[in-house]
């Protein structure tokens, strides 16, 4: 059976993030994108030290630092993927969540729902990192 085309389902969640981007108010901007950076920041340094050591990538991805990014939704975006281009890490999986979709490399569109194990960590953090550098 074929499986519908995971990237071009991307391009509606995406596009309504870059809208949103352009649409913000300058002058409340820069505090909450301080504040922001901020918290993202200090879950990001948890996790990563949290992690670091721990060989389950479920227990990796479920680590409560990682949700917590996730949750602080589309406003976070820009930091997790300056992270990715400096750092590729499972640190994408907060982008799937944000957006709720996965971004499947070209040769594991037709499988579907893929694994963690099988997945490619640094090839699904260039693909986020370049459907969403396009906005």
């Amino acid at each position: 059976a074929n499986q519908p085309d995971q990237t071009s389902s991307v391009h509606e969640p995406v596009a309504e993030y870059a809208v949103s981007r352009r649409t913000y108010s300058p002058s409340s901007a820069s505090k909450h994108k301080d504040s922001i950076s901020d918290l993202f920041s200090s879950h990001l340094k948890r996790w990563k030290a949290d992690t670091m050591f721990l060989s389950s990538t479920q227990a990796i991805v479920g680590h409560k630092d990682l949700q917590a990014i996730a949750l602080m939704g589309k406003d976070v975006v820009p930091n997790i993927i300056e992270d990715l281009k400096v750092e590729p890490s499972l640190l994408y999986k907060a982008l799937e969540k944000i957006f709720g979709l996965k971004m499947l490399p070209p040769q594991l569109q037709q499988y579907g729902n893929v694994s963690l194990a099988c997945e490619d960590v640094e090839q699904n953090c260039k693909l986020w990192i370049e459907k969403l550098s396009r906005y």
